[in-house]
């Protein structure tokens, strides 16, 4: 009998320019819907301080913590790739 195989683990990144918002609470609400069956990230391009105190609001008054997401910037990876395929 052979072994089953298993797909990867699926993995989805919410990318905003500030990821301050909106993708933190996509970030939260896959989380909260999908547990541990998805990896999810949030990045975004420029970085805004802190996350936007309206969100984290709106997702606590559904129970959904997004203060402690982490947060990726993408800018300098993606000058990089665009850097390195430009170059060929």
């Amino acid at each position: 009998m052979t072994e089953p195989t298993t797909a990867p683990e699926p993995s989805v990144l919410f990318v905003c320019v500030h990821n301050a918002g909106r993708s933190q609470m996509a970030t939260g609400w896959l989380t909260h819907l999908a547990g541990d069956t998805v990896e999810v990230r949030s990045a975004s391009s420029a970085p805004a301080e802190s996350i936007n105190p309206v969100a984290v609001d709106a997702m606590r008054e559904v129970g959904i913590e997004v203060v402690r997401q982490v947060r990726d910037e993408i800018r300098g990876r993606v000058e990089k790739l665009l850097a390195e395929l430009t170059q060929h």
